[in-house]
């Protein structure tokens, strides 16, 4: 779904909770995103696809890497307030 106030080469919805960079800051948020490597890259062993990543805002990558082993998205999802 591509909500209507987002442009078409915009990037998802960020998937922790709804944060969309272009409605934030207009042109420069346009096509913007931060990634989470679902599958780490230390697994190697092919590329990396784009199920392989989930669109995340700063504050969340920080918090899903903020121990030593990354927390789940639903574990992030369950911590929001």
């Amino acid at each position: 779904r591509t909500p209507s106030h987002r442009p078409p080469d915009a990037v998802p919805p960020e998937e922790p909770h709804p944060f969309d960079f272009f409605r934030r800051y207009g042109d420069c948020g346009r096509g913007f995103a931060e990634c989470h490597h679902v599958r780490p890259l230390n697994e190697g062993g092919r590329e990396t696809l784009i199920e392989d990543l989930a669109v995340v805002c700063a504050n969340c990558h920080r918090m899903i890497h903020r121990s030593g082993v990354p927390l789940e998205l639903e574990a992030l999802r369950g911590m929001l307030r």
